[in-house]
């Protein structure tokens, strides 16, 4: 018998795995495989039965390769690639199990999912929008990437593919700004006031970091001549006059003169006067109905204020424009057993020149004169009263006709009342008339008239 091993037993009757006549130890020996030194040929360790697996069923033991590869990463036992085969998830096909992957570092696992980051990407579960290699959610959880409008996207993506701005590039979204308040958006159109103005896509003229546009809505800031530019800035700008100033542009003012000044700066600068200080220029206040009988550009409101003799019976109307009547003296009774009455017909007004004189309730039949002067008295005279005084003037004679009524135009352009009766005159007439029968005298008279003529 041999005993190739030496050990004193016979070879025959030493173990041989593999039948081939040459005990184990002694295949080892002579060259057969025994990786895991245990004295026994690799391939009856692998062989069924044996103490050894083989899952790749490469001939060798899986803890040799494990040992010379490096292939059990969780240290089970079994080769990384039969764990792949018989189901471990490798979703990232690079040869090692997911739970290697991530317990060795090689691949992050930000949401602890169990699944390499890189895999939640490629499949859709998760997004890397910028690039970095983390997940979204993570960048957002950990506070590496801002989310303020809580969508699930960090803000520098969602500026990056323009679905929202950072105008004033502080890293915060307009939108989360224009929330939160710390941008303000008065126009309502998403984007904030600042960049707007800044970006010169609106005017902001004060400046108060508020658009023009707003300021009128919110009447902040007026706009008169509808230009859409505030009032404060058309002056600023020339663009408009303020000549008092009160902010308010010229334009907008009152212009009653049509003379392109404002009013209150008319009569300012004394282009236009205002005599009663109702901030109208008189030349309007006379357009608009003031008086001003004489025309010569004053108020008469005025004018009596500066001279109250120019209004002596206090009715507000100068005198010269005024033509007044008054009856006064009394007159005693005639044969008709009534006292004579002047009175008359048309106007005082000089221009119109229709001034008629009448005597009623005096004798029918009979001759008598208008005469007129400035004075007025009362002297029994005849069988009635003298009521008129001074250098008196005497009208022609005329008849009381079959009616007992005398009457007698006064035309103003002949003499004697040519230079006479003026606007701003005042004269007194009276009727004397003859009356046969009505006393000793023969003649009586009506009572008298004041007229003061006006233009």
């Amino acid at each position: 018998s041999v005993d190739c091993n030496g050990n004193g037993i016979p070879d025959e009757c030493d173990p041989d795995c593999n039948g081939n006549g040459v005990n184990d130890e002694c295949d080892v020996l002579n060259g057969s495989l025994d990786c895991n030194d245990n004295l026994i040929p690799d391939e009856c360790d692998v062989a069924p039965g044996g103490a050894s697996f083989d899952c790749n069923e490469s001939g060798i033991p899986d803890e040799c390769e494990d040992e010379t590869t490096g292939d059990d990463c969780n240290g089970n036992g079994i080769l990384d690639s039969c764990e792949i085969d018989n189901g471990a998830p490798d979703c990232n096909n690079n040869g090692i199990p997911d739970d290697c992957d991530i317990a060795d570092l090689i691949s992050d696992d930000c949401n602890l999912d169990g699944r390499p980051d890189e895999c939640d990407i490629d499949d859709g579960i998760d997004f890397d929008c910028n690039g970095n290699g983390t997940l979204d959610s993570c960048d957002i959880d950990q506070s590496n990437s801002p989310d303020c409008n809580t969508n699930s996207v960090p803000d520098e993506c969602e500026e990056a593919d323009g679905t929202e701005n950072d105008c004033d590039g502080d890293s915060v979204l307009d939108s989360c700004e224009l929330i939160d308040g710390t941008q303000l958006d008065c126009d309502l159109d998403g984007y904030p006031d600042d960049c707007a103005i800044s970006e010169e896509l609106v005017s902001d003229c004060q400046p108060n970091g508020i658009p023009d546009s707003c300021d009128l809505e919110t009447l902040f800031s007026l706009d008169c001549n509808a230009n859409t530019i505030p009032d404060e800035c058309d002056i600023a700008g020339g663009g408009s006059f303020d000549c008092q100033p009160d902010g308010i542009p010229d334009e907008c003012q009152t212009d009653c003169n049509g003379n392109g000044i404002y009013d209150g700066c008319d009569i300012l600068d004394l282009t236009s006067l205002d005599c009663n200080s109702n901030t109208v220029p008189d030349e309007c206040d006379i357009a608009n109905g003031a008086a001003d009988c004489d025309e010569d550009g004053d108020l008469d409101s005025c004018e009596i204020t500066l001279n109250p003799n120019l209004d002596l019976n206090f009715n507000d109307v100068l005198d010269d424009c005024e033509c007044l009547f008054a009856n006064y003296c009394t007159a005693l009774a005639n044969t008709t057993g009534l006292p004579g009455q002047i009175a008359y017909t048309g106007s005082a007004f000089c221009s119109n020149n229709d001034f008629t004189l009448l005597g009623t309730q005096v004798p029918n039949n009979q001759f008598g004169i208008f005469y007129y002067g400035p004075n007025q008295t009362e002297q029994p005279f005849g069988d009635g009263n003298r009521c008129v005084g001074g250098q008196t003037r005497r009208l022609p004679v005329v008849n009381t006709g079959p009616t007992g009524t005398a009457a007698r135009f006064v035309d103003n352009t002949v003499a004697p009342n040519a230079g006479a009766i003026v606007p701003g005159s005042t004269w007194n007439f009276q009727f004397w008339f003859r009356d046969p029968l009505g006393g000793p005298a023969g003649f009586n008279f009506t009572d008298a008239l004041e007229v003061t003529f006006c233009e």
